[in-house]
């Protein structure tokens, strides 16, 4: 037991980490030059995804009338609750100032088609991504990795021409990491991990640095 008691704690630190980074990646000003001005960069490159390779390292197969009712309760019910929000205090703001607009202050809103929601977005797409994968989780590693591989090229060429409600972009590209998340945890990854050589957890840093 001692083994999943630490790998959930491993886990907990990844979580509190993205969300960390992504308060900082939001609220913060960095400077437009220098090495400071690529750490938005570097924490966009990976913090949302992070989240995703989690849920994909907890998912447990659920029947689709079940998971459905689960992620609706955990993802969309707080989701609304804020969209109304959200809304009404558009529509008043817009109303006040004479230039209330229905297209931009009620349906873009309410289908989350633009990121007027700010970072509320991710429990859509969260929500997306979850139950789509629940359709193929009982499927074979080859198969799965084929239906999300033709998932992320319908999402790659249906936004180049459109943008689907409730960001279901989205939830088709993040396939890819929830896929990610249930490997780490089926294959054992994160020990292999631990066992890697020192040099390979500061060649990032490098990276980053060098490429500033």
């Amino acid at each position: 037991m001692k083994p999943t008691s630490s790998r959930l704690d491993f886990m907990d630190a990844a979580k509190c980490i993205g969300i960390l980074l992504v308060v900082l990646g939001h609220c913060t000003t960095f400077p437009s030059e220098g090495l400071l001005h690529r750490i938005p960069t570097f924490i966009y490159s990976f913090h949302m995804p992070l989240f995703f390779i989690i849920s994909g390292f907890f998912l447990k197969p659920l029947p689709l009338k079940d998971s459905c009712c689960k992620y609706l309760k955990i993802y969309i019910k707080p989701n609304l609750v804020v969209t109304a929000i959200v809304m009404l205090t558009l529509i008043i703001e817009s109303t006040i100032n004479g230039v209330f607009d229905f297209k931009a202050d009620v349906l873009d809103v309410a289908l989350c088609t633009e990121r007027r929601l700010g970072p509320i977005w991710f429990l859509y797409a969260l929500f997306g991504t979850c139950f789509l994968y629940q359709m193929i989780y009982s499927c074979r590693l080859k198969t799965r990795l084929i239906i999300i591989a033709i998932a992320v090229a319908l999402g790659t060429a249906s936004s180049t021409y459109l943008t689907l409600p409730f960001h279901v972009q989205s939830s088709l590209f993040a396939l890819v990491f929830v896929e990610f998340g249930r490997l780490m945890r089926e294959k054992n990854l994160i020990d292999k991990v631990k066992h890697m050589p020192w040099y390979w957890y500061i060649l990032p840093l490098l990276i980053f640095i060098f490429d500033a």
